[in-house]
């Protein structure tokens, strides 16, 4: 609060060169916003005729300018007020707790942290009578006396506003948080040092802290640097106030906006937690040793970011970094410490095993520890949502932005905040995957200040892979003998109670373990169990010398032990758990497994009364699965739903390896092959169910109750078509499709689609329209066999039949770019290779929108292909591949002769205008270079390429176009409106930069309503363009 800090910049005086709330406090304290608020209260000349309660209500409303939205509201302010400044300050916060404040009022008042008086008069200042005085010789040049009546020691306002402000101070805001500055030198006269303005009495608060300044008193706002102990004194307890007021926002994170929560929402995932969940707390007395390893500590204590956690598979790696992540929360609670965490799954859900879901969870977790990133993360997604529509049905983050987000953040907050990651399982989310995103990582490292180096720490758990280690590493099996030895003799001593056995047996397991838990946990139950059989010790002894030492041949011993009947059942058991696309739950199991590829049965009803396999309820199926595995499976609770997984990663992969291969050693099959062919045909009988074909939807709530009448039905309806796509991978021939949909006929295939439009999200691609046939199917997923038997079938059929949406299969083929299927079809006899949907789109749009190079050049090179058509829109193939940014489709078409490269749609729009806005700058080179562009053409709405790229904040392409001549910079569109005008509404700032610089463009031109570019980015909230216009305006 100064009236001189807008001139301080500009004083001779060597101590008034720098502003210190613009040069030094933003580096001091970077995660606050510094803003200064001018007032004229001058005495001397052009004094205004204003009281102080208007000079009140202008700060409040400058303030409400800069805390619109809920967090910003929220946010902690400290006031700094020099001289009458502090007067406005008191004025302010009198009026904003008053009885008719309004909502926004109520929020400064509750946030207000601190207070810092610089020489301000509260009880009256000195040099009132002197000052009188000289205004009346200054009367002439506008001075007035009534600032200086204000604060005359006799002065009722200024006593009544100081009694309301100590009211204010005693019931809300703590006295204890107000540093009140006085002088110690003498102001001048002529030279002659005469007075105090305003004494230490006055300047100081009852119970403030009180600091006593060498100046007089219009130096007690200037600093000469940094290193001034005047500005260290005010620094210190600024820190203090911003520390304590962070530790409040962390205390209350969970209070949040509903935009913020809301913006979390969209991070969010089911299966988030549900790893980490799973995991089982250590045994008693077991993983200590983390704490107090050499590399933990270095790891904690120096400036070494990375830990890894290695080991072989069954180690007990997750159960270990489970640990420590324990322990990191426990001190998170103490400290300014931020913790996040994500527990890879490679016998999950896809996301469970992605950098997606990483980078989602990890965020989640970040953004709701530090209110800071919230708030920006937050105008991101509020700016997408706005554009695009509602996260999870119109889009979806993607890996990129948010891990770049990340990248950019961490860095900038790694001085107040110290932030701890955990990883589990790198190795599950697949080699590449892994590499990847350790690159990423050390990126990140590298980011981090020198200063802030000790504050981020990453640490990673994964078995032995492949990757060059980078960091500390911490080998598991060379450190958890005492903690299998310990946890051994708990539980042989729990079933033998002879000593000298149990300690015979503890040291048998303990030396052939080599550090693996998981095989420790399997031998002490076969021991345990053995003994619960009433095997005496030399049997059992026996036993466990037979047991093999490797963790894979120790499964492949446990599958060795079931029956010859069993072996299919186990089979399709294990089949289904290593390839279902999302786990499925007992309920969904059950029927999964009792409709089995070469299932008799028609009906559900037929399945129930007949079939001696299928599992009458989720109890039975559990302990059948139990049983099928040998004790390999495990069922867990997840979201309401009993899923049935593997008790270890290791056990998937040696099924995957070879376990699978050895229970089923007849098949002609890769293990792949065979598995995906046997569980899409489960899902294609069930949908052939008399149950589920004659199911009829009504009214909601049998919508809604569909699944729970027929629980397989989603698997089947979702994932049939992507089992079919893996067996075609692997050259399986499915021509038995046919059979099973009993082609030409269309009632099963009629049945599928009404529950893949009925139960499956909207926005699920691609879509099944009503009408597709079996051919359509086919070809838009790849399905080369099924299609190849269609067109050799003895049935009539169309080979141009058209999908509800007016699509023929040569479409969907070209759209999916499957070039086999689609070079297989335009041989046919018949084809119409021009055959337009619903919206005028032809194969050839479809594959060029996609990007589908080869299918383009193939569709191309057809005598019979229409290059330019048009959709009912007026676009052509160019336009949408141009827009796409397929910078290699583009090419094929701009060098053919008959490609119109410069059309325009039913909006007057070109290739190039879409391309510019879409960003897609290698396009819009290829684009301007031909003679055959014109690059300033204008749409029916008068806006031009260069309009469209500054509306969506291209910044390269902004650059691209207006280095040209034949670019008109400050054109302006139907509404009058330039494409400064556009940039700056939609707070494209670097854009905005680029075109104030310019002297061709009219920074503040009006459009035909009469607005400008700052009057266009002050109605959206676009602060920082508004400040940088203005900052022009001001030079001006």
């Amino acid at each position: 609060m100064s009236r001189k800090l807008a001139q301080d910049g500009n004083s001779p005086d060597p101590s008034a060169r720098f502003a210190w709330l613009r040069d030094f406090l933003p580096e001091d304290i970077p995660n606050a916003r510094v803003m200064a608020f001018n007032h004229n209260t001058g005495w001397e000349t052009n004094a205004l005729s204003k009281s102080l309660s208007h000079y009140g209500d202008d700060l409040l409303r400058a303030l409400q300018r800069v805390r619109q939205t809920d967090e910003e509201k929220s946010r902690p302010i400290i006031f700094i007020g020099h001289s009458f400044g502090g007067l406005v300050i008191k004025q302010a916060l009198v009026t904003a707790s008053g009885s008719r404040a309004d909502g926004f009022y109520r929020t400064v008042t509750k946030n207000t942290q601190g207070f810092i008086f610089l020489g301000t008069p509260h009880k009256g200042a000195r040099l009132t009578v002197i000052g009188k005085v000289m205004s009346l010789f200054g009367h002439w040049k506008g001075s007035s006396t009534s600032l200086l009546e204000l604060i005359d020691s006799k002065s009722c306002i200024n006593q009544e506003l100081h009694k309301s402000f100590m009211r204010l101070l005693i019931e809300g805001c703590v006295a204890q948080n107000t540093v009140c500055v006085f002088e110690t030198v003498k102001e001048s006269l002529f030279g002659f040092p005469i007075t105090h303005v305003v004494d230490e009495s006055s300047a100081a608060i009852d119970g403030s802290e009180r600091i006593g300044f060498e100046k007089p008193h219009r130096e007690l706002q200037r600093f000469d640097s940094r290193q001034d102990e005047n500005y260290q004194d005010i620094l210190v307890y600024i820190r203090k106030w911003v520390e304590h007021s962070e530790e409040k926002v962390l205390a209350g994170r969970t209070e949040m906006t509903k935009e913020q929560q809301d913006c979390l929402q969209s991070l969010a995932f089911p299966e988030m937690n549900l790893r980490g969940n799973e995991i089982k707390e250590e045994a008693s007395q077991t993983c200590e040793w983390l704490l107090k390893h050499e590399y933990f500590t270095d790891w904690l204590r120096q400036d070494q970011a990375l830990l890894w956690i290695k080991g072989k598979p069954g180690a007990g790696k997750s159960t270990l970094l489970k640990y420590a992540l324990r322990e990191g929360k426990s001190q998170a609670s103490r400290e300014k410490l931020v913790v996040a965490s994500f527990f890879f799954h490679g016998r999950g859900a896809p996301i469970q095993k992605t950098a997606i879901g990483l980078f989602r969870s990890l965020l989640h977790q970040i953004l709701g520890q530090m209110p800071e990133l919230l708030f920006d993360f937050t105008s991101i997604w509020k700016k997408r949502c706005e554009t695009e529509g509602r996260p999870g049905e119109r889009w979806e983050w993607h890996e990129t932005e948010l891990r770049e987000f990340l990248e950019d953040a961490i860095p900038r907050l790694s001085k107040p905040y110290s932030i701890r990651i955990y990883v589990d399982a790198l190795d599950e989310c697949g080699q590449e995957v892994a590499r990847d995103l350790i690159f990423h990582f050390q990126h990140l490292i590298s980011k981090v200040p020198a200063e802030a180096k000790t504050s981020l720490k990453l640490c990673f758990s994964c078995r032995h892979y492949p990757i060059k280690d980078y960091g500390l590493t911490i080998c598991v099996e060379d450190e958890n003998n005492q903690d299998i030895r310990r946890y051994v003799r708990h539980e042989i001593k729990t079933g033998f109670s002879d000593p000298v056995q149990a300690e015979e047996l503890e040291t048998q397991i303990v030396q052939k373990a080599s550090g693996i838990f998981q095989w420790v946990v399997l031998v002490v139950s076969i021991v345990l169990t053995t003994h619960s059989q009433g095997k005496n010790f030399k049997f059992i002894r026996k036993k466990l010398q037979e047991i093999p030492p490797e963790l894979e041949s120790l499964y492949e011993e446990i599958l060795k032990g079931i029956d010859n009947k069993d072996l299919p059942q186990s089979l399709q058991l294990m089949q289904w758990i290593c390839f279902a696309f999302t786990p499925l739950s007992l309920d969904e199991l059950r029927f999964a497994m009792a409709v089995d590829a070469d299932s008799p049965y028609t009906s559900l009803r037929e399945l129930y009364e007949r079939s001696t396999d299928y599992a009458e309820t989720s109890e039975q199926m559990e302990m059948k699965v139990k049983h099928l595995s040998r004790g390999l499976v495990e069922v867990k609770e997840h979201q309401q739903r009993r899923v049935p997984q593997f008790i270890h990663q290791s056990v998937k992969d040696y099924l995957m390896q070879s376990g699978l291969q050895k229970l089923d050693s007849s098949s002609k099959y890769s293990v792949t092959g065979s598995a995906h062919f046997r569980l899409s045909r489960s899902c294609v009988r069930y949908l052939k169910m008399e149950e589920v074909i004659d199911y009829e939807y009504g009214k909601e709530e049998e919508r809604q109750n569909v699944e729970h009448q027929l629980p397989f039905i989603r698997y089947a309806t979702r994932e049939w078509l992507l089992h079919a796509e893996k067996v075609e991978a692997e050259g399986i021939c499915q021509n038995d499709l046919l059979v099973l949909f009993q082609w030409p006929t269309s009632e099963i295939l009629d049945c599928w689609t009404r529950y893949d439009r009925k139960l499956i999200s909207l926005y699920y691609c691609p879509r099944h329209y009503e009408d597709s046939t079996l051919l359509h199917i086919a070809a838009a997923h790849g399905l080369f066999s099924v299609v190849v038997a269609i067109i050799a079938s003895e049935g009539t059929f169309d080979i141009n039949s058209r999908d509800k949406e007016g699509r023929t299969p040569l479409s969907w083929a070209a759209g999916q770019g499957h070039e086999t299927i689609v070079t297989l079809l335009v041989k046919q006899k018949g084809i119409d290779v021009n055959s337009e949907d619903l919206h005028g789109d032809t194969p050839l749009v479809w594959a060029a929108e996609e990007g589908r190079e080869a299918v383009v050049k193939l569709l191309m090179r057809h005598k019979n292909v229409e290059v330019n058509s048009r959709n009912k829109y007026g676009r052509s193939p160019l336009s949408y591949a141009a827009e796409g940014g397929y910078e290699a489709v583009v090419k094929l078409s701009i060098e053919r002769e008959d490609v119109e490269v410069d059309s325009r749609d039913e909006d007057g729009r070109s290739p190039l205008s879409y391309t510019a806005q879409a960003g897609q700058e290698t396009v819009v080179k290829l684009l301007i270079e031909r003679e055959d562009v014109e690059v300033d053409s204008r749409d029916v709405g008068g806006q031009s390429s260069l309009s469209w790229a500054a509306k969506w904040g291209n910044t390269a392409i902004v650059k691209l176009l207006i280095e040209r001549e034949d670019v008109e910079v400050d054109s302006r569109d139907r509404d009058g409106r330039s494409p400064l005008s556009l940039a700056a509404e939609y707070g494209e700032l670097e854009v905005v930069k680029l075109l104030v610089d310019r002297e061709d463009v009219d920074t503040f031109s009006k459009d035909n309503n009469g607005q400008t570019p700052q009057d266009w980015a002050a109605r959206y909230g676009r602060k920082k363009v508004v400040q940088l216009l203005e900052s022009y305006k001001s030079t001006e």
